[in-house]
């Protein structure tokens, strides 16, 4: 065996990084061992690729999402582009935040809850390109946000305009395990890891919520109380169109709109 590789334990020193999480960046194949013992299975790596796990390792402390790491590490993505994309991603967050705080405010201050007018629009079909990831009800928000910033990382070449907003698909009653779909409209049918599929369009009741994501119960309640009101129900999954866009001012706050499907036979 070579005096240059080392044993994953040894490796894990070397790199002041857990065994544990070395294993997964392997098992994500983000950092995979020169070499493994056909006969114990141990794991031993070169000592140049430290540099590789220490750069990994950082740009997962920033939250980088995995399949953008993949692409940096691999020289798909230039660093620089990457990083101007994830310093969008965290203006986003503290947008978000700053939306929260805002929302809290409103609720000390005693302020009145805001007004929405619902209006019917005509929604053309739209290729999309989709992930669809599940989690528990309560860590909804924050998951729906780390899908969008892994959507747009997985959806770098196709070079998609970055005012092109992201949209959420959600069920229209939510269970203690929400599935959800993030996607955004692409030009072109391509592999990645995402679905490339066809979100079919038609009339749906619509209103626009600007404000904190935390607030957008209000804006449902608007949409159910609309087609309370004309004895109707929803007729399928509700739509969110995110149209703020990234690197926007981050003092601004986000605008959303929630749109609710109606049958095709539904008066206006």
């Amino acid at each position: 065996m070579s005096d240059e590789l080392v044993a994953v334990g040894g490796f894990s020193r070397m790199t002041r990084m857990s065994v544990k999480t070395l294993h997964h960046y392997h098992d994500v194949g983000l950092v995979v061992p020169a070499w493994i013992d056909p006969a114990t299975g141990y794991r031993y790596y070169h000592r140049s690729q430290a540099r590789l796990a220490l750069q990994v390792s950082m740009l997962r402390r920033l939250d980088v999402p995995i399949e953008r790491v993949r692409r940096i590490v691999t020289g798909i993505e230039p660093m620089a582009q990457a990083m101007a994309a994830e310093r969008e991603r965290v203006e986003r967050a503290a947008a978000r935040l700053a939306g929260l705080l805002a929302c809290l405010d409103r609720l000390t201050n005693g302020e009145q809850l805001p007004y929405y007018s619902p209006t019917v629009v005509s929604v053309p079909d739209r290729l999309v390109a989709v992930r669809r990831a599940s989690t528990p009800v309560e860590l909804l928000d924050s998951r729906v946000e780390a899908e969008i910033d892994a959507m747009f990382a997985a959806v770098v070449p196709l070079e998609v305009p970055e005012d092109r907003p992201a949209i959420g698909i959600f069920p229209a009653l939510l269970e203690d395990e929400v599935v959800f779909a993030v996607a955004v409209a692409v030009d072109a049918a391509v592999d990645g890891p995402f679905a490339i599929e066809l979100l079919e369009g038609g009339r749906y009741v619509e209103v626009t919520h600007v404000g904190a994501h935390a607030e957008l119960p209000l804006a449902y309640h608007a949409v159910h109380d609309w087609l309370a009101s004309r004895g109707l129900e929803l007729a399928g999954p509700v739509i969110e169109n995110y149209l703020t866009a990234p690197g926007e001012d981050a003092s601004e706050l986000p605008t959303t709109t929630v749109m609710a499907p109606l049958a095709a036979t539904t008066p206006d």
